[in-house]
């Protein structure tokens, strides 16, 4: 079954558009009689990246320079690209009923509907961004006001450089785009086989399955990520390439974004009027005759594959470019080393080659980790199933902290730095960088091995937080099912933040040794070093990326194998057993294979809980490098006066926590009104007399759950763009603390949105599965608790991470655009950048009405009646 989604006209972006036009014309109209109207000139690129394949060397390695160690390096990616393939052909071969394939199909052919039409609105949706870098790149050249830069002239023309960035732009994007297809695909492949395995009475079947097609995604993930820069950083001139990565890097934090936010509205409102039913009509878990639950499993796949995958990986990417862009303006000649085009080669190759052997590595940890556990369940009737999910994750950081020490004894043994000493050159040997570096990276890798221990602390079946739960909603009802799990939001928030606080402390500590003679420090008195350690804290969460992947991966497929169990109703086949026992050569056990599945269901929505934090830590800590890379670039153009006794400074984070706030209640509030549509819509056309669900009736779910997550993703994604825009142009002190405050307002917020609602969601799953007691009070209160939960854990939290890592690229863009007005302002020229930025706000202001009273849930009339008078 195809499912076509007709969105009605006045969600059309394309008619939605000429209601704005104006509004554009009037923002460009502005821009022109700025350049008409002022001599600044266009910032130079800072992002100059060396030559790998002539600047340094690795004597420890007979003298390879880093572009050739590079190069042979990538192979090893190709080998990690080949077991991600080969994962997904041993999926594909192992045995289902055609009953439950054919349900896997029909999910994966909305899936994949719906992501065409998510392809076309990112194409939308670039063509705004297009418009930003054309100005950047092109205005110094071809708009009046712009004089020609001094010295030669630049070896390429700007129109093909701006051809060369859009086009890696859409390289980034497709990137998202492409390992968010490809998630859905190997999802839908095993949602099918794990459900028809849970039929062998074998748990460890049940497993396996989901957990090998989880790795494969996240080695297919982080594999064509490290190809597609590797590919940037050996092929391009250097004249052009950090322009290019620029580009990649905003191209895939787009995709991941508008992936990531609508299929989190979408998946929700799928989720909630799925899970309300199940108390309006007092019917089971996917029960055949609701029309949403074609929708929820579509939403499962949206919200808790597409968006992960493609959040995963700009995570991975964003991140090393926020590296190379801190070691390109951080090691300078002005930091006082006199070889520094080698050091960064050296740095930049060190990075790359630390996470090809650590994508190598998580491979080799699946495969350890796939024969203890065999060996140990094979055969079992009854095992807890978050045991093999957690022993991967700590055989992976074994290996991959081992790794970083070995990778970097041999890449940086023997580092030296040449300082002038009169007019002398002098080496500096360090002899302790190495393992210097080694442990600030395994900070980072044990942060990823941590917060999912601190995670499941709060959100586990097995947790006295989600234990206090059902004991407070057995008494309470929902009321206190609420308020308890706000508690274990709050309290994992405290814990979380001094973790991450803490492992960060250590990485400073450390930092303080030799990294400073690396780097230096500014005329400003800001020391790169620590900021660079930072960086590398972010590094070392995602050194075993495709096993974070993995555990997240799980998640979706386990809960699509519960809803194919039940949307296929396999056991009410006639004779079902005597053919699946002549086909297949077992006798099914489908009230096992049906406990089995609601247990493995419970195990992945701990796992999915574990690896959101990651995630998060992730984007702020990187996200604070690139804060830093855009303060460096301020401070060499003597822009920057950081101090909290400023007004802008106190400003900027005031204004970064109103936009964190106002960003989750526009994502909660497409949620709520989408969800509020869709349980009408069911409300009136559930038919309990029917067997199954009207076709007809579960598109239009599906239709509603779209049209409400491209709605609330366009005007959020409008906001954002204008807004990042405005603040830029106002003051650079002032947007330098709006960056910082978004980062850390959206950590907490995130963190605590997330594992509460993780603890909601478990607590229904221990009443469903562990005490059986659905149908009954109880439940209907944790259920309640787990539709407030949705939101929390699956769309907004999740969100704040690509909102965080956007709002900084984009950033980093707006400043470079910033900069000549401001330089040409301290000159004596009149600047109406001010007035531009006072325009965009105003713009992203109506976004913001819209994003609440466009989107809000209409009122009845016999309410307007009775409020008429008041």
């Amino acid at each position: 079954m195809l499912i076509n989604f007709r969105m009605p006209s006045r969600w059309l972006p394309g008619q939605w558009l000429n209601s704005v036009k104006p509004i554009l014309l009037a923002v460009a109209g502005v821009f022109l009689s700025l350049l008409t109207g002022t001599t600044a000139r266009a910032s130079d690129s800072d992002l100059a990246i060396p030559d790998l394949w002539s600047n340094g060397k690795f004597d420890t390695l007979g003298g390879i320079t880093p572009g050739s160690l590079l190069f042979w390096g990538s192979f090893v990616i190709l080998g990690t690209l080949g077991i991600s393939l080969y994962q997904l052909w041993q999926i594909h071969k192992q045995p289902a009923h055609k009953s439950m394939l054919d349900i896997s199909e029909i999910i994966f052919q909305t899936c994949k509907t719906y992501l065409i039409q998510q392809g076309k609105f990112l194409l939308m949706l670039f063509c705004f961004i297009a418009v930003a870098i054309a100005f950047y790149l092109l205005a110094p050249t071809y708009m009046p006001g712009f004089p020609h830069e001094e010295g030669p002239p630049p070896k390429f023309s700007p129109l093909f450089t701006l051809a060369v960035v859009l086009f890696f732009a859409l390289f980034g994007m497709g990137g998202s785009y492409a390992v968010a297809w490809y998630g859905i695909r190997v999802n839908t492949f095993a949602n099918s086989r794990t459900a028809f395995a849970s039929l062998r009475g074998q748990p460890w079947d049940v497993v396996n399955i989901p957990l090998r097609a989880g790795m494969s995604i996240g080695l297919f993930l982080i594999s064509l990520e490290l190809v597609m820069m590797v590919i940037i950083l050996l092929a391009l001139p250097r004249e052009i390439v950090g322009f290019c990565f620029l580009g990649f890097a905003i191209g895939e934090s787009l995709g991941a974004s508008a992936l990531r936010i609508a299929g989190g509205i979408f998946t929700k409102i799928a989720d909630i009027g799925s899970d309300l039913m199940k108390i309006v009509f007092n019917v089971k878990e996917d029960d055949p005759r609701n029309p949403g639950v074609i929708a929820d499993c579509t939403g499962d796949n949206a919200g808790d594959s597409v968006g992960p995958t493609a959040d995963g990986f700009e995570t991975y990417g964003v991140t090393g470019v926020a590296l190379i862009t801190f070691i390109t303006l951080a090691v300078t000649q002005a930091s006082g080393v006199h070889n520094y085009l080698d050091i960064q080669a050296k740095l930049i190759v060190w990075i790359f080659a630390m996470r090809f052997l650590m994508d190598f590595m998580s491979g080799i940890s699946y495969f350890i980790n796939q024969a203890i556990s065999e060996a140990m369940y094979k055969g079992k009737l009854e095992f807890d199933f978050e045991q093999p999910l957690t022993r991967l994750i700590w055989i992976a950081s074994i290996l991959c902290i081992s790794t970083s020490f070995l990778m970097s004894y041999l890449l940086l043994g023997d580092f030296s730095i040449i300082q002038m000493v009169g007019e002398q050159e002098k080496a500096e040997p360090l002899h302790h960088l190495w393992w210097q570096l080694a442990i600030i990276i395994s900070c980072g890798t044990l942060a990823a091995v941590l917060i999912p221990e601190f995670t499941k602390v709060f959100t586990s079946s097995h947790s006295k937080h989600v234990h206090e739960i059902v004991t407070a909603s057995r008494e309470g009802g929902a009321s206190l099912t609420i308020l308890s799990g706000l508690v274990a939001g709050n309290f994992s928030a405290f814990w979380k933040g001094l973790l991450i606080a803490g492992l960060m402390g250590v990485a400073y500590f450390v930092s303080q040794g030799e990294l400073q003679f690396v780097m230096g420090e500014t005329a400003s008195h800001i020391v790169p070093g620590s900021i660079f350690a930072f960086g590398l804290v972010a590094f070392g969460f995602l050194c075993m990326g495709p096993v974070n992947i993995a555990v997240d991966s799980y998640g979706p497929v386990t809960d699509n194998a519960q809803s194919i169990f039940e949307l296929a109703q396999t056991e009410n086949i006639p004779n079902i057993k005597a053919d699946i026992q002549r086909d297949f050569g077992f006798e099914p056990d489908f009230e096992r294979g049906k406990h089995y599945l609601e247990a493995n269901d419970s195990a992945g929505n701990t796992f999915k809980a574990t690896a959101k934090p990651v995630l998060i830590g992730t984007a702020v800590v990187g996200a604070t490098t690139m804060i830093f890379s855009i303060i460096l670039l301020l401070d060499k153009e003597k822009m920057l006066h950081l101090s909290l006794t400023d007004a802008p400074v106190l400003l900027g984070f005031i204004c970064g926590g109103a936009v964190i706030y106002w960003f989750c209640g526009a994502s909660m509030q497409a949620v709520t009104t989408g969800a509020y549509r869709a349980v009408e819509f069911i409300k009136k056309n559930m038919n309990l007399n029917k067997t199954e669900a009207d076709i007809e009736d579960s598109k239009t779910v599906v239709r509603i759950c779209t049209e409400y997550a491209q709605s609330g993703m366009w005007n959020i994604f409008i906001v954002l763009l204008t807004i990042t825009l405005a603040f830029a142009f106002f003051d650079p002190n002032f947007f330098v603390a709006y960056l910082i405050s978004i980062a850390v307002f959206g950590l907490f917020q995130a963190i605590y949105m997330a594992n509460a609602g993780g603890a909601w969601d478990n607590a229904k799953k221990l009443v469903e599965v562990d005490l059986k007691e659905k149908g009954t009070p109880l439940h209907q209160a944790t259920v309640v608790g787990d539709t407030v939960g949705d939101p929390f854990k699956d769309t907004t939290s999740v969100a704040l991470n690509p909102i965080i890592k956007f709002s900084t690229l984009f950033g980093l863009l707006a400043v470079e655009i910033s900069i000549p007005f401001k330089k040409a302002a301290i000159g004596g020229a009149t600047s109406y950048l001010p007035l531009v930025g006072i325009l965009m706000l105003a713009v992203a202001l109506v976004f913001v009405w819209r994003s609440f009273y466009m989107m809000r849930i209409p009122q009845k009339e016999d309410l307007n009646k009775k409020t008429s008078g008041h």
